[in-house]
């Protein structure tokens, strides 16, 4: 079977990593067509689709092109005989690409993206051959969003895989990990995706679900102190990934002990931070289930209670009411608000954010069909079963 990987971005690989290794190890041909019909400039140009940055994979080679245009993408696709395309999420901008490969009997597939999947192609559901979700859970959470539709409507389209993001078995050690970041063997390690002041900052995501009030350095400042001194009293390591796009604070790169930012794309930098780590604290984050999945005690930081009545984003309001254990899930992922890590969390300790399998067990049945090891698996034998049916 030949299998083609939509990459918009080189980020992309983080996902589409696990998938294409399996494909390879079960002997498909496999292509990645990077879109360089984009922006080069801004904030996120170092995101971009670069044949040069794609990885190496454990268990062959991928065939690379580039499109500049979407006709040029359509002749690669016939071109190669390619019978499967897989992009991240669906959006708009596919449906033409889409009508026009569909009559050549090429599958499109589609994979959800964190809770990006609800408020950027969630109306779009349908439109590819197959939408791979999580679990049913995710599902519920969309249809609730868009306030239309069921699941029964869409079962033919939509099938929950588990999630596949974190199969340590593309991991290196975690010994090699820390030796390469000279992280002691024998410490913990606290790892803090921080809050994403800059490029982040005008998004409704950062004043809707955080409010005005949090747009201060001193708050941030404060928290970041508050880890560090956590971090000082439970003798640990803190490490900080950041993204290009929102560069570490001058305060935090004083307080920690190790900043680093994306590496690699596959393995992804961040599930080797994970594979390192003994706790992680973050704002709202979907690496809660990354962290969850990797058997790390998660910490959500959230808004103070004044702060609420700013929450105005439908997205967030729908999360925050129907899913909040997805961040709150004990034994699991811990809700904490600003206030409570900045007055509570040097005094506290490991135990305090204990992590249990089977509230683990629990978590990754409600959120990842419990499948966080075959999951690219499922999807694979899916897209199979497609193909040879046709």
């Amino acid at each position: 079977m030949n299998i083609a990987f939509l990459i918009e971005r080189n980020v992309y690989f983080k996902t589409f990593g696990p998938l294409i290794d399996r494909a390879l190890e079960m002997g498909h041909k496999v292509f990645c067509l990077h879109n360089y019909n984009q922006s080069r400039t801004g904030p996120k140009s170092y995101q971009f689709p670069y044949i040069g940055q794609t990885p190496k994979f454990q268990n062959g080679q991928v065939i690379s092109f580039n499109f500049p245009t979407e006709d040029n993408f359509v002749e690669r696709i016939l071109a190669n005989g390619i019978e499967a395309v897989i992009s991240l999420d669906f959006v708009d901008k596919y449906l033409a690409v889409r009508e026009k490969i569909k009559k050549d009997k090429v599958f499109w597939l589609a994979l959800q993206n964190g809770f990006d999947t609800g408020l950027i192609s969630g109306k779009n559901l349908s439109a590819p051959d197959k939408f791979f979700i999580y679990s049913w859970e995710w599902l519920e959470w969309i249809l609730n969003y868009l306030g239309r539709g069921n699941r029964e409507e869409l079962k033919d389209r939509v099938e929950p895989v588990g999630f596949w993001l974190c199969e340590k078995n593309n991991l290196s050690s975690p010994e090699r990990i820390r030796n390469k970041w000279g992280i002691p063997l024998d410490k913990k390690v606290v790892l803090l995706l921080p809050f994403p002041f800059g490029s982040s900052q005008k998004t409704f995501w950062t004043k809707y679900v955080y409010g005005t009030r949090f747009f201060s350095k001193q708050n941030d400042y404060n928290v970041c102190l508050a880890i560090r001194k956590f971090c000082d009293n439970n003798n640990a390591t803190l490490l900080v990934k950041c993204r290009k796009k929102d560069p570490a604070k001058d305060y935090l790169i004083k307080m920690a002990d190790k900043v680093i930012y994306d590496e690699s794309f596959y393995p992804s930098t961040t599930m080797e931070c994970f594979s390192i780590a003994d706790i992680c604290f973050n704002f709202y984050s979907t690496a809660a289930i990354e962290s969850v999945a990797m058997g790390v005690s998660n910490v959500c930081i959230a808004p103070d209670t004044a702060d609420w009545k700013d929450i105005q984003g439908v997205l967030w309001q729908t999360i925050l009411a129907k899913e909040k254990d997805f961040f709150d899930f004990q034994g699991a992922s811990y809700l904490k608000t600003i206030s409570e890590i900045i007055n509570n969390l040097p005094k506290q300790s490991f135990a305090d954010f204990s992590f249990n399998n089977e509230n683990q067990t629990q978590y990754l049945q409600k959120f990842a069909n419990s499948n966080i090891e075959t999951a690219s698996l499922n999807i694979i034998l899916e897209i199979e079963k497609l193909v040879k049916k046709e």
